[in-house]
């Protein structure tokens, strides 16, 4: 009989926080089909779109021998109850998880779910296929590394830690079969794991369990793959993965020129999303961000996170508000479109940070975006802050694995009351993304097209400028205006005329209007380009 192996990503379609997101590819279980099939093995990739309507058996066919379920911090209760529910249709079917929401607290996920049998710990690639193997042959799973599992008598066992994968070379290319049934307009590239940075917030600390905290792949590895994936799907844009895509130090930065020399060697015509760091950029010279414009980097992503230093010491950032800003200008003198992340509340947020994050979003051309205005902190379960939270009595009690990223309450009432009225106020979807894509085709309309073709365009995006400048003062406006009622006692009746009269939604069908006129036109020219 045919061991059927499937590998399911649960979407939640009905969180509020996330479900606009849609469907991005999952490189994991990418890789682990992949690495699977080099083996012998066949693994379909499931997308399971979470929502009052699922049926599981639009997905499996009964016949499965082994499910992995990836669980993220928005699905925690949803992969649950799909697990329960395959369990219940079919109790010989082995069920693993993984995933970032996993690591820490694989003991605990199999103590709560007894319809759960294992969990695998950080990289699935070979703790999956070890696993795999075990069932197929029917051995026993003492001594699979990085998987914790329920044995025969009800006993956790929990194996020693498998080693990381330092040859990432030695990988397959992860399969491109979620790209094939949604298309996006975008694949994504793996060019290192790990990350030399140590956000309070983050759960990547946790993954730092031994030396190299960051493995890479070749840059000809990285280059051919872009090359492969262009010829096959006729995709231009790549987004790396990589946590800082010139990690790690002297190393990454070789790695870095090396890989935009191989495109430019090749005459490869792609567009780059690259995530870095604020000290990184700073630490560059500006002939590397020449060369990268040459490449086809068409957006550089910073994490700069606040417009409060008090903020930045406390998610441990290296930068500070002076050297984000000299960061910004430097990719933004380099033609290539800046990207930010960033944080407006925390539950430690004060009138003051509130304030200086509002004015740092206006003044560095991101006012218009009000999505920014309504970011939170996100919590993964492993992130160091969590402690400080927790001790300032603000998460809920055992919430380990099953907490959501924004699972906890704010310190001061009057942020949490002011928090309230502003995620109201923008309902929209946010034209975050929209804006990054738009930015991405101006670097390259300027770096390759010229005469009238150009200048139409530019003439486009002097309206979407316009329009952004008016949304910016808008947003600032209403964003100060309340943060002053809020924390000054103005009663509600009094907020929610105000908010009225503002009407912040309005920018998303105009927005949209000019990103569809801009996005066909660019797009067309593109192909054109390339062909």
């Amino acid at each position: 009989m045919e061991f059927t192996i499937s590998l399911a990503v649960v979407v939640n379609a009905i969180d509020e926080n996330t479900s606009f997101l849609g469907v991005n590819e999952y490189l994991g279980v990418g890789y682990i089909k992949e690495v699977l099939k080099q083996n012998g093995y066949h693994a379909d990739i499931r997308i399971i779109l979470y929502n009052n309507a699922l049926n599981l058996n639009d997905h499996f066919t009964g016949k499965e021998k082994l499910i992995g379920l990836s669980m993220y911090s928005d699905t925690v209760n949803e992969v649950i109850d799909v697990a329960n529910r395959l369990k219940k249709q079919n109790t010989d079917i082995h069920i693993t998880v993984g995933g970032p929401q996993v690591n820490g607290f694989e003991r605990e996920i199999l103590e709560e779910n007894i319809n759960i049998d294992s969990v695998i710990s950080f990289e699935g690639e070979q703790t999956f296929l070890d696993l795999a193997q075990r069932l197929k042959n029917q051995s026993a799973l003492e001594g699979c590394k990085g998987l914790t599992y329920r044995d025969d008598r009800g006993l956790i066992i929990m194996n020693p830690a498998r080693e990381l994968l330092c040859h990432l070379d030695s990988l397959p290319y992860p399969s491109r079969e979620i790209h094939e049934k949604f298309h996006q307009q975008y694949l994504y590239i793996s060019g290192s794991r790990g990350c030399m940075g140590g956000c309070s917030f983050c759960g990547e600390t946790l993954a730092k369990r031994e030396m190299p905290y960051v493995r890479t792949r070749s840059a000809l590895s990285i280059v051919d793959e872009m090359e492969f994936l262009n010829n096959k799907y006729k995709i231009s844009a790549f987004r790396f993965t990589d946590a800082s895509f010139e990690d790690p130090g002297e190393e990454g930065f070789i790695r870095a020129n090396a890989i935009f020399d191989e495109i430019i060697k090749r005459d490869l015509k792609v567009g780059l999303h690259i995530f870095t760091r604020t000290e990184l950029v700073c630490a560059s010279p500006d002939e590397y961000f020449a060369k990268a414009h040459v490449a086809g980097v068409e957006c550089f992503y910073i994490g700069v996170e606040s417009g409060s230093n008090e903020d930045l010491v406390l998610y441990n950032k290296r930068g500070r508000v002076e050297t984000n800003k000299q960061a910004m200008l430097k990719i933004r003198n380099a033609g290539i479109h800046l990207g930010i992340g960033f944080i407006c509340f925390n539950p430690f947020s004060t009138y003051e940070s509130l304030l200086s994050n509002a004015q740092f979003l206006h003044e560095s051309g991101f006012g218009h975006v009000f999505y920014l205005f309504q970011t939170r902190l996100e919590i993964l379960p492993q992130a160091a802050i969590r402690k400080k939270i927790d001790q300032a009595g603000l998460l809920p009690k055992d919430s380990g694995y099953r907490s959501h990223f924004y699972q906890y309450e704010f310190e001061n009432p009057q942020v949490r009351r002011f928090f309230d009225v502003v995620k109201k106020a923008y309902t929209a979807p946010p034209i975050y993304y929209m804006d990054t894509i738009l930015g991405m085709h101006r670097t390259w309309a300027n770096r390759i097209l010229g005469g009238q073709t150009h200048q139409k365009i530019m003439e486009f995006y002097s309206e979407v400028d316009q329009l952004s400048m008016g949304f910016a003062q808008k947003s600032y406006n209403y964003f100060s205006q309340l943060l002053n009622m809020c924390f000054n006692g103005a009663k509600d009746e009094q907020i929610e005329e105000m908010s009225r009269s503002y009407d912040l939604n309005a920018i998303y069908p105009i927005y949209l209007e000019h990103y569809n006129k801009i996005n066909i036109r660019v797009t067309k020219e593109r192909i054109k380009a390339s062909l």
